[in-house]
């Protein structure tokens, strides 16, 4: 399958992945590693890793479709994957939508954005989604009385998150290298360190706006 991808998808790879990886993915865990995935592939690759809208909520950005589908385990931890059922010719089928095996581009991407964020609290990647992209923007244009359910447009989120990681990149590479011997593979996304980590950021959970609904 092509990208970009189903949310559900790449939610049922974090699932598999935690199976045997235990990074205590619980729903609100879920929406932060899709929100960063999101936001760092169209960075990187200038394209969606899935098709769904990401929404501003009380404690950050939202899928909502996701959000439906997993409220159930509030704050437990998700241990089954998600099923879909389709209809075609009159026939119903029920299948478990994740990431093509083949797709090694894709995997190995997963693969980096858990090893650098699924083994940090939800709370604190909570945080991070507040201060690490464009909610902020997005509410300060509008009034008080329309921060609920504000869409936060594809483009904007790659391009606050291209400048982010360039700037982010272009310091790892003047530590290691000096300012003037930047190596350029310094600034791929070959490796999991150039994925900022989350060492700035406190446990206290962000302060609810918008929508007071948690997830």
């Amino acid at each position: 399958m092509p990208i970009p991808y189903a949310a559900i998808a790449v939610t049922n790879w974090f699932i598999e992945r935690n199976r045997t990886h235990n990074g205590n993915l619980t729903p609100l865990k879920v929406q932060k590693l899709l929100y960063f995935s999101q936001a760092i592939h169209l960075a990187d690759h200038k394209t969606p890793l899935f098709n769904e809208e990401i929404l501003i909520w009380s404690y950050g950005p939202v899928i909502v479709e996701i959000y439906n589908l997993l409220k159930h385990y509030r704050e437990e931890e998700i241990n089954t994957l998600i099923k879909q059922t389709t209809a075609e010719n009159n026939k119903s089928e029920t299948i478990t939508p994740t990431i093509d095996n083949d797709d090694k581009q894709t995997i190995d991407f997963l693969n980096n954005i858990w090893t650098v964020y699924a083994p940090i609290k939800p709370w604190t990647l909570a945080n991070m989604s507040f201060t690490l992209g464009p909610s902020k923007e997005v509410l300060a244009s509008l009034g008080d009385d329309d921060n609920k359910n504000q869409i936060i447009p594809k483009e904007m989120l790659g391009r606050i998150f291209t400048k982010y990681l360039l700037d982010y990149r272009t310091r790892q590479a003047e530590s290691s290298y000096g300012s003037e011997e930047k190596n350029e593979l310094s600034l791929s996304t070959a490796s999991t360190s150039l994925i900022p980590t989350p060492d700035q950021f406190s446990e206290i959970p962000p302060r609810p706006y918008g929508r007071t609904t948690g997830h």
